[in-house]
């Protein structure tokens, strides 16, 4: 059995997905969404970051009237999957697209002086290496709230009995944020123990860096940060 962790819907999708190779899953969503109704101002800004696809779907469901100006940004994306969402809109004026945001930061730091105005579209929750790594290449940007991350308050007691009786083999971990949550939640559940022995399937390396220095011995990172490639890392950890 596959633990997938990630927000109902897109879990659903991977459920879905997995279930095609004959892999069977549970859910239990670590957060879920919400749209704020704070309004914001593209005009203003000559470039625009975009980190998710959330962020995408938030300009498209509250900030419609935004989407002109989008157009008019040069921007800069991070994921295939937040590209595409992107030209789902008809927002095709995009500049680059990254695997990361170490791969992004990369890239910006010799054109710094050539972004006049950077927005980034975020969510409540901080991206600190993202950050972090504009801060360090002196990249001045103006943070934009579009959307909230709301954090499950602990697993469901399915999932408790499931870690209990071992019958969950393979964790999904989307993002740090996800990886915090989950080890937060095994604590508070006393099942700590019990998951050491699990395979935990990462997103990234660094997140399975994060798991390894947290003691999970079993921990694998998809070759790329996409979907296909962890379905990919989940199905040689089943076999």
């Amino acid at each position: 059995m596959i633990l997938i962790t990630r927000p109902h819907k897109k879990a659903q999708q991977l459920a879905i997905q997995l279930k095609k190779k004959n892999i069977s899953s549970c859910i239990d969503s670590l957060f879920s969404f919400s749209l704020p109704t704070a309004k914001i101002n593209l005009k203003l800004y000559s470039d625009c970051l975009i980190a998710s696809t959330q962020a995408v779907n938030a300009i498209k469901e509250k900030h419609s009237n935004e989407i002109k100006y989008l157009k008019k940004c040069n921007l800069y994306v991070i994921g295939q999957e937040t590209a595409k969402a992107l030209v789902a809109i008809k927002i095709k004026n995009i500049k680059k697209v990254f695997q990361n945001s170490d791969e992004l930061a990369c890239y910006l730091s010799p054109f710094s002086s050539d972004i006049k105005k950077l927005c980034y579209l975020s969510s409540n929750v901080k991206n600190t290496k993202l950050i972090k790594e504009l801060t360090a290449r002196k990249i001045i940007y103006s943070r934009k709230i579009v959307y909230t991350v709301r954090a499950k308050k602990k697993f469901n007691l399915q999932t408790v009995n499931a870690l209990k009786n071992k019958t969950i083999k393979v964790v999904t971990l989307y993002s740090m944020y996800s990886a915090h949550l989950y080890i937060s939640h095994l604590t508070a559940a006393r099942v700590t123990r019990q998951a050491k022995i699990i395979t935990h399937v990462c997103l990234s390396k660094d997140i399975a860096k994060f798991m390894i220095k947290k003691g999970f011995k079993k921990v694998l990172s998809a070759s790329k940060p996409t979907e296909v490639s962890l379905i990919q890392a989940i199905q040689e950890s089943v076999n």
